[in-house]
């Protein structure tokens, strides 16, 4: 979705626009902690603002004209106006007349560059930094701080839009009249400036610095004052294509007071203002018609107004005027008319008043084609209507080419028309842009178009409503007018009546939707649910009215189509049809009592008894399941039978009795029961489910346990005193016998195999591995249950050591230096050591003796030996360097000549320079060096020298040096 701006209109049936910029310079920050915003129209005093500053500062705002940050040049102050991460310590300075200038980079909306000037051609010269206001939740950080540029420098910063995706940043250098251009664009910031000489040469004493410069909106011209020494207001023309400078104009020079301060160009860039600082005389309003024709005329249209106090900068704002500070005071002073040259332009002393606010010399410095007027007008801003544009000016227009930003409309995207239209294929915000071609340049301008919705009106289908119902038509749609058939204006229209109804919805921005609905009436349903009734307790009548429509509401609550009544009483049902039609109906139900029929409990019987049923009940009829119309039954088999009576009332009841025939309880101990020596037997004779039980030993517990083998027999009776009986023979079992072997030792990775016997048996090792044997290979406890096939359960278990026969490694035999010791680790786990210095420690420490060293280390595995010759030398170095000599020619330490108390041999000294160059070597200790590199003397200084040598005395060790020597003269 594109940025939308929120514009005001008036409401005609085609719109004409005078677009204004977007708002990013709509949000400014100056003097003592002042601040204005002009995202209403007309500035509102700000008084949240954090900063105070002399003079220089800068504020950035998004294109919807909401604070991004702002700065002094110094310090960066995020939206809420928090000092933004690590943005303290910029190199411009708030007494600078244009600390710094704030540049969206082009194609990357998160990406700004912050141009910093320092004060008086300050050290710090041109500079910039860049924030990502991405970051740290949207508040933005300074990720590059101070990049220089070049140095020394004025104290102006200016800036405007090349063309579309690139801006032109300006400054001009001290002691020289040179301006240098360079460009920003997508890619970064390009530091190979336009460099142009044109104008008075900037120099003398560095108040000289002080002054503003600007560029027209238009980026055709540029003008600059020069405040205190060599107070000058000058005019140039600039070439928006090439950055180039040039054609200047001495407008006007000697000005009262300090000098001139500000200056600023009308919106249509035709004419030119400055102030001049008091210093204690009156500051006053200078202007100048740009459009006046020949360079003495354009000098000649000077028109001084005002006494004002002490002004400052001048800085054209949003809203079409150019405002100002007034030093010292709660006020900025406004120049209602700007675009007309005299005293018609409407200056006005005190016009903003800044509350707890006040100015100072500065205002915020921003890219000058922010307050680019359009150079042309559109109308038609309801989507699918023709929108027309329109040039505001073709004096010296050759051709044009428009682009829509429509990219859905194709090749219609872009047109060669001086007055084209286009449809837009969507209700959105383009940015429509015109490159406009003259006979010598080339001009660019962006308007932002936005094309507005048709009201959403929708006021349903043509519908039917029930005859004397009404309904509420409902047309609303936020800020819009209504105009309905009958001539009333409301959002909404009741409608009871048949016929057509319709209404014409219009939008704040006049896009008009009509819309229509066609009303009829429909019947009501038919609902019936009989006349008022009797019926029989017990039974339910159900109410069905399916047929009537498709929602229902009963009495109750309940919404289903059909309601069963179960008792006496008023019952009524609401039904709505699919027209949505509704309509009621009632019925009232009585009821009378049913004879008395109870056939009795539910029971069994043993096999082969009998039961007599009875039904019997004065006045009434008998059928029973079987046929029978007698008042009694005889049962004697399983089975479910029923009864029913009817009495005068033709009111039935009806009951049924299950009848159970039960054989005695089954029981069934089982043919033989096996038990494991010093365990029980349990008998179990509860799968009998009987109701009692009866033990040879007279217990009468569902289950018996047995200690003894032998025969044993049981007795059951059922719940209704059916009896059974069961006898078995119980046999006592061995347990497995089981032998792992007492607990062992496995040397140097030997494995050893487990064997737990019982091959019919079922086995489990820790593990859960079921196999008869288990090959043990590493140390650890095993175990082992055995299970028969009568459950008889065995364990066994052992331990398993595992070690390795010792090793150990001395290393190899060799030299040390005297004084060195020597540390000899022949450390195994759980090893004895036996040194041949009788030391049984597993580390030894050898101090200055040479010799053989022997140890012998044992486990239970075995004896590992080992050992080593040592030797001791001197390694002390004979060589000894000076740190200075003077190579002068007065006889006296003139060569760098290393000292030695030794046989040396196998010698290499070199010297080398700061810069890492050598410029001596020798490979004879008595040669030393004179200062000189290929006969020419090297200058004063330190230098880096390397030795290597061997002491010939022990011709296999060598020594490396290294160290600085200086040079003195």
């Amino acid at each position: 979705m594109r940025l939308r701006i929120t514009l005001s209109f008036f409401a005609f049936l085609f719109l004409q626009l005078h677009v204004q910029a977007q708002k990013e310079a709509n949000i400014w920050y100056f003097g003592s902690y002042a601040g204005v915003d002009f995202n209403s129209g007309s500035p509102v005093a700000l008084t949240n603002g954090q900063m105070s500053t002399n003079e220089g500062c800068a504020s950035i705002a998004d294109a919807n004209g909401n604070l991004l940050f702002y700065t002094d040049g110094i310090t960066v102050w995020n939206k809420n106006h928090v000092i933004m991460w690590n943005g303290t310590g910029l190199y411009g300075n708030y007494s600078a007349t244009q600390s710094g200038v704030i540049v969206p980079q082009p194609g990357n909306p998160d990406i700004y560059y912050i141009f910093t000037i320092d004060a008086e051609a300050g050290t710090y010269g041109f500079r910039y930094s860049i924030v990502d206001i991405s970051l740290q939740s949207g508040l933005g950080e300074v990720t590059d701080k101070n990049i220089p540029i070049i140095t020394p420098t004025t104290e102006k910063i200016t800036a405007t839009e090349k063309s579309p995706g690139e801006i032109w940043i300006v400054t001009h250098l001290w002691n020289s009249n040179n301006f240098y251009a360079y460009t920003l664009d997508q890619t970064g910031f390009n530091s190979t400036p336009v460099i142009s000489s044109s104008g008075a040469v900037h120099n003398g004493s560095t108040t000289n610095t002080i002054g503003y410069m600007k560029l027209s909106p238009d980026g055709t011209r540029l003008a600059l004052a020069v405040d205190w020494g060599l107070q000058i207001v000058e005019l140039f023309d600039f070439n928006k294509s090439t950055g180039e400078v040039s054609n200047n104009l001495m407008l006007m020079t000697g000005f009262p007071g300090a000098g001139p301060y500000g200056i600023e160009f009308s919106p249509n860039s035709d004419v030119l203002y400055a102030t001049n600082e008091s210093a204690g005389v009156q500051s006053h309003l200078y202007q100048w018609d740009l459009n006046a024709g020949t360079s003495s005329q354009i000098i000649a249209s000077l028109v001084t107004m005002g006494n004002l106090t002490n002004a400052g900068a001048l800085q054209l704002a949003p809203d079409g005027k150019i405002y100002w500070s007034q030093t010292g005071t709660n006020y900025l002073g406004v120049i209602n008319d700007p675009d007309t040259p005299g005293t018609g332009c409407d200056f006005v002393v005190n016009n903003v008043y800044l509350q707890s606010g006040s100015c100072n010399f500065g205002l915020p410095d921003f890219i000058s084609s922010f307050f680019l007027q359009a150079a042309f007008t559109f109308e038609g801003i309801c989507f699918g209507d023709t929108t027309w544009f329109t040039l505001a000016d073709t004096t010296g227009i050759d051709s044009v080419h428009w682009y829509f930003d429509d990219v859905n409309s194709g090749a219609a995207d872009s047109s060669h028309d001086l007055a084209p239209y286009h449809i837009f294929t969507e209700a959105d915000s383009f940015n429509v842009i015109l490159q406009a071609f003259g006979y010598s340049d080339t001009a660019y301008d962006t308007v932002l178009v936005i094309i507005y919705p048709h009201p959403d009106t929708n006021l349903g289908p043509d519908t039917a409503i029930c005859l004397n119902d009404v309904i509420t038509l409902d047309a609303s749609y936020p800020d819009a007018s209504y105009l309905w058939m009958d001539g009333t204006i409301d959002s909404t229209h009741t409608a009871s009546l048949p016929g057509l109804y319709y209404v014409e919805v219009t939008s704040v921005e006049g896009c008009i939707t009509p819309d229509s609905i066609l009303i009829t009436n429909n019947p009501l349903p038919v609902v019936d649910l009989g006349n008022d009734t009797l019926i029989c307790d017990g039974q339910t009548l159900t109410l069905d009215v399916t047929n009537s429509g498709v929602l229902y509401l009963w009495q109750d609550g309940s919404v289903n189509p059909q309601f069963t009544i179960s008792s006496a009483g008023l019952y009524w049902a609401f039904v709505t049809d699919t027209n949505t039609c509704s309509k009621a109906d009632s019925i009232i139900v009585n009821y009378v009592p049913v004879p008395p029929l109870n056939l009795g409990v539910d029971t069994a019987i043993c096999l082969n008894d009998t039961l007599l049923l009875s039904a019997a009940y004065p006045n009434v009829t008998y059928l029973w399941s079987n046929g029978s119309t007698n008042p009694d039954l005889k049962v004697y088999t399983t089975g479910v039978f029923w009864a029913q009576i009817t009495d005068t009332n033709h009111c039935v009841s009806t009951d049924t009795f299950n009848l159970s025939v039960l054989p005695p309880p089954p029981v069934d101990l089982g043919d033989q029961v096996h038990f494991c020596i010093g365990n029980v037997a349990t008998l179990d004779a509860s799968a009998s489910n009987a109701a009692t039980y009866f033990w040879w030993d007279g217990t009468t517990a569902p289950t018996h346990d047995v200690v003894v083998p032998g025969f044993y027999w049981v007795e059951t009776t059922n719940s209704i005193g059916c009896k059974s009986w069961d006898t078995v023979e119980v046999f006592e079992e061995p347990l497995p016998v089981i032998e792992l072997g007492n607990d062992t030792l496995l040397c140097d990775f030997a494995s050893l195999l487990l064997d737990a016997g019982n091959d019919s048996s079922y086995h489990q090792w820790q593990d859960g591995s079921n196999t008869a044997t288990y090959l043990v290979t590493k140390e650890g406890n095993y175990s082992v249950k055995v299970i028969d096939k009568y459950g008889c359960i065995s364990t066994d278990n052992i331990f398993v050591e595992t070690q390795r026969t010792p090793f150990t490694d001395l290393g190899p035999d060799s030299l040390y230096c005297f004084g060195d010791s020597i540390r000899l680790d022949a450390s195994w786990p759980e090893a004895a050591y036996q040194w041949n210095t009788g030391s049984t420690d597993p580390v030894y420490f050898v101090y200055m003796k040479p010799g053989i060293y022997r140890v012998d280390l044992t486990n239970q595995c075995g004896t590992y030996s080992d050992s080593v010759y040592i030797d001791f030398h001197n390694c002390q170095s004979c060589v000894n360097v000076p740190n200075v000599f003077t190579p002068n020619a007065d006889g006296m330490n003139d060569r760098f000549t290393p000292l030695y108390d030794c046989n040396v041999g196998k010698y290499t000294l070199k010297v080398f320079n700061r810069w890492g160059q050598q410029v001596f070597e020798s490979h004879n200790i008595a040669d030393g060096w004179d200062g000189r590199m290929e006969g020419k003397s090297q200058e004063l200084g330190t230098y880096a020298w390397w030795i290597e040598y061997a002491n010939m005395d022990m011709p296999d060790v060598m020594y490396d040096l290294k160290g600085y020597v200086i040079l003195l003269r």
